[in-house]
């Protein structure tokens, strides 16, 4: 892990000591920074991430960012950072967005990602003992997966 990611990875971290690191030191980051901010709810961060490390050529050629961005925000329910991401960044989600906030019983984000967004989710969510039920039925009501027969 690198410095920037270290910091970063910190839920608490202050957004000065990142500015500081990256225009004092010249610190960079990698993706880890893009989903360590995702998870922990850092709008702030994911921001600053966007200005100044926007492309892989604003950083040394490392791309820090991908669909796992969206789909950690999604994950941990920081719908703030979900809509934020599909306003101002091309790379958007996978599945595993609406799989894995339908899974933590995230409905206003299931919901959200199901209105605004066409990856959809898999049939994992309904065969997971960890389903929540009122997701489990938003889905099929839905109709965003399809039970199988599974005898």
């Amino acid at each position: 892990m690198q410095v920037m990611d270290n910091v970063i990875s910190d839920h608490k971290c202050n957004i000065e000591i990142i500015s500081f690191l990256h225009d004092h030191l010249g610190v960079t980051c990698t993706a880890d920074s893009a989903n360590y901010s995702a998870m922990n709810g850092r709008l702030d961060i994911i921001q600053y991430l966007h200005q100044h490390y926007s492309s892989a050529a604003s950083n040394n050629n490392i791309n820090i960012w991908s669909t796992k961005v969206m789909d950690n925000a999604a994950e941990y329910g920081h719908i703030d950072i979900v809509k934020w991401l599909h306003l101002n960044r091309t790379e958007g989600c996978t599945t595993d967005a609406m799989d894995k906030a339908a899974l933590k019983g995230k409905m206003e984000m299931v919901k959200w990602l199901h209105l605004n967004r066409t990856e959809g989710c898999t049939e994992q969510v309904l065969v997971s003992p960890r389903s929540y039920l009122n997701t489990v039925l938003y889905l099929l009501d839905n109709k965003l997966v399809k039970p199988k027969d599974y005898n």
